[in-house]
C-alpha cells in the first residue's frame, strides 16, 4: 500500500496522533501542523467512514448481500480510536496547556 492511498494517509495520521500525544518539549505548531494537514486532506473520507460499522460487520454484510461499492468502508479500530482521542477531555486539556505556554 502506497503512502498516497487514503488508507495509508489515515494510518499515518493515526500513528502521528499517538506519537504526538506523548511528545514533550516540542513547539505546539510542530506537533499540530502535520495532524492538521492530514485531517484536512482526509476529512471527507474520515467523516464518511467514522459512523460505519466495524470491519467485521462490513464482511458479514458483504457476504449476506450484494456488495454496495458506494457504501463507506468502516475505519480500522486503531485509526478510529486515535481520531476519537483527539476529542477526549484529557487531550483537549493537554492541547490548551500547550497553547498557553
Amino acid at each position: 500500500m502506497g503512502l498516497s492511498s487514503g488508507d495509508g494517509l489515515l494510518w499515518l495520521l493515526a500513528h502521528f496522533i499517538q506519537l504526538s500525544s506523548t511528545a514533550t518539549g516540542y513547539r505546539t505548531e510542530v506537533v499540530l501542523a502535520p495532524i492538521y494537514l492530514l485531517l484536512s486532506s482526509q476529512g471527507k473520507d474520515i467523516s464518511q467512514r467514522m459512523g460505519a460499522g466495524s470491519p467485521e460487520d462490513a464482511l458479514e454484510n458483504a457476504a449476506a448481500t450484494e456488495v454496495n461499492t458506494t457504501q463507506a468502508r468502516p475505519l480500522p479500530d486503531y485509526i478510529k480510536t486515535q481520531l476519537q482521542s483527539l476529542v477526549s477531555t484529557d487531550s483537549i486539556k493537554n492541547l490548551l496547556n500547550q497553547l498557553s505556554e
